[in-house]
């Protein structure tokens, strides 16, 4: 029989499980929201990023299914275990890879920005963000700087003013540090949820072991002649 301890540990790692599902389809829905309006936030998560990220969250929610269906019978559930541990794995793997890229892209901060401070951004958009953050072009007021109220084009070439690579490549950073932290740390929780599967297979692999030798036992008694 399944301990009433392990049950509710399995219980628990599941629950946890569904939660990080439910929170990973969440963060896709704000994220997509904040990125209509935060141009800096739509170059950092684009949209096959966010779709990663909600097919994790999807994935979860299925396999949270096949974990409580396998519960219901100790021993005939197999091949709905075996379900939950692929799509347990399937889950992980999605977050990881969502995690992995925001890793590399926290690595090539400024470059990225560099390459697309003109591109993704209106001159609006710089002007403003110069004036919110007190800096002026993106390497010093020299490189590609807007006409603005803290940077305004006859002070330009001014060497006393910074560029606004570093406060950018801080908020960048910052973003993708606090999302990616949060997909690895769903992945901990695929993990335990990974653990508890196997260790029901097991014990349920016993308890037909078992079975069977009741049963064969059973079989081997002889009643004694009257």
């Amino acid at each position: 029989m399944i301990g009433g301890k392990f049950r509710i540990a399995y219980a628990v790692t599941t629950i946890l499980y569904l939660i990080s599902g439910a929170l990973a389809i969440a963060a896709n829905s704000l994220l997509t929201q904040m990125c209509t309006n935060d141009n800096i936030l739509k170059l950092l998560f684009g949209p096959t990023l966010l779709q990663l990220i909600l097919a994790a969250g999807i994935v979860v929610i299925i396999s949270t299914v096949f974990g409580v269906a396998s519960t219901i019978h100790t021993v005939k559930r197999r091949k709905t275990l075996y379900a939950y541990g692929i799509t347990i794995m399937i889950a992980a793997l999605l977050e990881m890879i969502s995690g992995a890229i925001l890793w590399f892209q926290s690595l090539q901060m400024r470059a990225l920005f560099d390459s697309r401070w003109q591109i993704m951004f209106s001159s609006a958009d710089i002007a403003k963000y110069q004036d919110d953050h007190k800096c002026c072009g993106f390497l010093d007021p020299r490189d590609r700087a807007v006409d603005s109220a803290f940077c305004p084009a006859q002070n330009a070439a001014s060497s006393l003013t910074v560029g606004c690579k570093e406060s950018i490549s801080k908020a960048g950073t910052g973003s993708l540090e606090f999302v990616y932290t949060i997909l690895f740390g769903f992945v901990i929780v695929d993990v335990l949820a990974f653990l508890s599967c196997i260790i029901l297979g097991q014990m349920r692999k016993d308890e037909e072991r078992f079975r069977r030798i009741d049963q064969k036992g059973n079989q081997g008694m002889v009643k004694p002649s009257v």
